[in-house]
């Protein structure tokens, strides 16, 4: 497989910085989020989700864990 299924782009947990970046200027309040990884990950995107105003309600979220 080698190269072909190379990653490119951002890698690793989605932090608060990271999520205020890819949402600064875009009204994430109108959006339906759909998230899905492990829990640390998922409870700090909720957190800045709500922090931004996104009803609860607008949140899906999926948590798994590494065995």
């Amino acid at each position: 497989l080698g190269d072909v299924y190379k990653r490119q782009g951002r890698t690793g947990m989605i932090d608060a910085a990271a999520l205020d970046g890819l949402l600064k200027g875009r009204d994430s309040g109108a959006w339906l989020h759909v998230l899905c990884g492990p829990f640390p990950m998922i409870e700090g995107i909720e957190a800045v989700l709500l922090g931004r105003g996104v009803p609860s309600d607008q949140i899906i979220s999926e948590r798994f864990c590494y065995d």
